[in-house]
């Protein structure tokens, strides 16, 4: 493992684990690419791809072409 992976997946896991995230929707998405950045790191395809799914799919149902550009990028690292 390189760096402090594990640390940061911890921190991932206890911001994602707080009540109100939703609230704040562009701490929330970045949070959720930050996670889902972690996890690719580490190797944990799975994870990836669950925290990379939630912004995809609140960039589709605004339609932002931006966000969801991103979202898509983001997305495309967890299946190769």
């Amino acid at each position: 493992m390189r760096g402090y992976l594990s640390e940061a997946r911890e921190y991932a896991n206890r911001i994602m684990d707080l009540p109100d995230r939703r609230e704040f929707r562009r701490a929330n998405e970045a949070a959720l690419e930050a996670a889902g950045g972690i996890a690719y790191w580490q190797g944990d395809f799975d994870a990836a791809r669950a925290w990379y799914r939630e912004p995809l799919e609140l960039a589709r149902d605004r339609n932002d072409d931006r966000a969801l550009a991103n979202a898509l990028y983001n997305m495309t690292f967890a299946y190769t």
